[in-house]
């Protein structure tokens, strides 16, 4: 058909608008997908948001932590967290042993942070993959901890399934409950 253009792919900008990207690909913002889509997607947007504010500002120095907790049949470990100018960053190790094989898919984090200052944290996690192999998984927290503040106190309270949706990627099998902690880690500040 001479004289009519293909309609571009689609593709998902975690945004609320509409771009074209390179090629002629429209990318469609969430706001415009189906509720149920974009509000599996909303999640990451928040995380990326702290993540962007959080690494892009300046290190200020490492906390120590080196510990290793299990709960409900997984295990995380926890070894530092990086605070930064605007919040910080933890990287976990979770493990769900080798006879998990079989349980796989992907979780979200519920995390709390708290310390002895009583500073009120927001914090975000990207997804954790479920599988017969350790995987990480990194949180974000902002503010950063205030001067006042002597002791950082982390917990995951749960994990939870979690899939982009079904216009991003053909849904795997969605694990169908969540994995109850909590885990929890306390810092030196």
């Amino acid at each position: 058909m001479s004289g009519q253009r293909e309609k571009p792919p689609r593709f998902v900008v975690l945004s609320s608008d509409i771009r074209v990207g390179t090629g002629g690909l429209l990318g469609v913002g969430i706001d415009s997908l189906p509720p149920e889509e974009a509000a599996g997607l909303r999640p990451v947007v928040a995380a990326m948001e702290v993540e962007r504010t959080v690494a892009s500002s300046r290190f200020l120095r490492v906390a120590e932590i080196g510990a290793k907790v299990a709960a409900s049949g997984v295990t995380a470990e926890l070894l530092a967290i990086e605070i930064r100018e605007e919040g910080g960053r933890g990287t976990l190790r979770l493990d769900a042993g080798s006879d998990n094989q079989a349980a796989g898919g992907s979780f979200l984090a519920t995390i709390t942070i708290e310390d002895d200052a009583g500073t009120i944290y927001e914090a975000a996690a990207g997804p954790w993959h479920r599988g017969a192999m350790p995987s990480r998984a990194e949180f974000i927290f902002r503010p950063a901890p205030p001067a006042a503040a002597s002791e950082l106190r982390i917990s995951i309270v749960r994990l939870y399934p979690w899939q982009p949706p079904d216009s991003l990627i053909q849904r795997p099998r969605l694990p169908s409950a969540a994995i109850e902690g909590p885990w929890e880690f306390r810092a030196a500040l």
